[in-house]
């Protein structure tokens, strides 16, 4: 090899070895740099992904001037509220970037070194309402003054190094707020809070005392003074089910599907209200007028309605509070005395995402909507749809009956129902979904033809008419087309045996469950 050569090669090696060089210090940089601002772009990212728009406690307003017209008025309600999710998420990431577009210099200050004073805690917190009274309005319409009464923030403050949870409740506080419009923005320039009180969260579970709604007694379900046996379907339409029971909805599908319930002496009938589909926190008034028609079809036939709430959810961090308040409150406030309402299930299967979100954080969240549930329709039932008879107990001294799902070996739902009634004497106690797919995935089990789901069937009414004729209701009306994969994601055996737990094909025809459940209704 020539000297040449030798220095060619020796550059070469040495430029390699370089570029490495050069790569990994670049890299570990950027992984250094990404951790730093991590939490801040964590911060910003929770300020621009949408949540800032979709928060939205309830603001009432008890006065206005005349200066303030509508439109000046939800501009400043507006920011008011930004800025509220702003200040919360602020000391939950403890980052005040975002505050100066929100507060004044001076109040970002504040805000900083409070934050400081707090540092081995950990807080969430979110405001739920506020009721607005006008102190003073410019005349250059560029300065406001108000007193926000008793606002309502939802927090919890745990100990960083403990673990231990300081606080966890709901605060009541007023507040003087002085906003300015500076460059094309309303700020607050002054923010001062008085002394706040904890609202209590005794549980309430009474049923409600107006005897021309539903209610619980003794275990049982009684509409009057009359006892009501509950005969139940969980209800999609064969062509349209999940999601596309709204996205598609037809007035003439449904009734022919409550005929077809009618048939079998069915009286109770489980609908799902689609969180994201209703609009979250700003519910949505055309979907709110489809409810108006099925819920008015379902007492032209008779048929009382379990209506399952905040189906597929987006999660259930505070920062979701005021818009899931928003939803159960718009809801329920326009149905409160609609009597053919049987119950109001707060949730389906909440326990499923205890491994997701946390045990502790879904049952917080579902603690509120209990007590909002029974602020916003007093005189109708609550529940929970819990996946497994072992949550049942959970919550169930906020609720009105409990209710869980079966879809185990029938020789096991008669001790599953007497260990509930051992724990929950006279409570009402409802197996809200029950059922077996008629066909199977392959070789694969978990499944069965017609005669074995019709026989699983019979086996599971034998339990419950021997459990004083327990509450049911069937999963499901019909066999469907299809098992959409942004319900059941990508697995071809679990999207098979959807298709196949209802009591009639989806041409229509009864099976012979179908046939079962006529001849235990009749």
């Amino acid at each position: 090899m020539t000297a040449i050569k030798k220095k060619t090669y020796r550059r070469i090696l040495m430029y390699t070895v370089i570029v490495i060089l050069m790569s990994f210090t670049i890299s570990g940089l950027s992984k250094i740099i990404a951790y730093f601002n991590s939490g801040a772009d964590q911060y910003i990212e929770t300020l621009t992904s949408g949540a800032i728009e979709e928060h939205s406690p309830k603001v009432e307003w008890s006065n206005t001037y005349e200066r303030l017209d509508a439109a000046m008025q939800k501009t400043i309600e507006r920011a008011y509220v930004q800025a509220w999710y702003v200040f919360n998420t602020s000391i939950e990431k403890r980052n005040v970037i975002a505050a100066q577009d929100y507060f004044s210099k001076g109040l970002k200050e504040t805000l900083q070194r409070s934050m400081t004073n707090q540092e081995k805690w950990e807080i969430n917190r979110i405001d739920l309402c506020h009721h607005l009274e006008v102190n003073l309005f410019s005349l250059d319409r560029k300065l406001i003054s108000f007193t926000d009464k008793d606002v309502e923030i939802r927090k919890k403050i745990r100990d960083k190094g403990t673990g231990r949870i300081i606080a966890d409740g709901i605060e009541i506080a007023d507040f003087s707020v002085v906003m300015v419009l500076e460059d094309g923005n309303w700020r607050i320039r002054h923010f001062h809070k008085s002394a706040g009180q904890s609202m209590s969260t005794k549980a309430s579970s009474s049923s409600p005392s107006d005897s021309s709604f539903f209610k619980c007694s003794d275990g049982k379900f009684y509409r009057g003074d009359s006892l009501f046996l509950v005969k139940g379907i969980n209800y999609y339409p064969a062509h349209s089910p999940w999601l596309k029971f709204w996205e598609e909805f037809n007035l003439d599908t449904i009734e022919r599907d409550f005929k077809n319930m009618a048939d079998l002496k069915l009286n109770t009938a489980r609908i799902f209200v689609p969180y994201g589909i209703f609009g979250k926190g700003k519910v949505s008034n055309a979907l709110l007028n489809k409810m108006d028609q099925l819920i008015d079809l379902s007492e032209e036939y008779g048929m009382a309605l379990i209506i399952t709430l905040f189906d597929f959810p987006e999660g259930y961090s505070m920062r979701q509070y005021a818009a899931t308040d928003r939803q159960l409150e718009t809801i329920l406030t326009r149905y409160s005395n609609r009597k053919n309402i049987l119950a109001w299930d707060l949730k389906n299967e909440p326990d499923r995402d205890f491994e997701n979100y946390g045990k502790e954080t879904v049952i917080s969240w579902l603690t509120l909507m209990a007590q909002r549930a029974r602020e916003y329709a007093p005189r109708q039932l609550i529940t929970i749809g819990w996946s497994k008879s072992q949550y049942a107990l959970l919550l169930s001294e906020y609720l009105d009956f409990v209710s869980f799902h079966f879809y185990e070996d029938p020789s096991l739902l008669d001790r599953q129902i007497r260990t509930l009634k051992d724990s929950l004497v006279d409570k009402t106690i409802m197996i809200q979904e029950t059922g077996m797919p008629s066909s199977s995935f392959l070789f694969l089990p978990g499944g069965g033809n017609e005669d074995d789901q019709a026989k699983y069937i019979s086996e599971v009414l034998i339990v419950l008419r021997n459990n004083e004729n327990t509450p049911y209701c069937l999963w499901a009306l019909y066999d469907f087309s299809e098992a959409p994969s942004e319900v059941f994601g990508w697995k071809p055996w679990l999207k098979h045996v959807q298709k196949y737990y209802g009591l009639f094909r989806t041409d229509g025809s009864l099976k012979p469950s179908g046939i079962v459940i006529s001849d235990y209704n009749n």
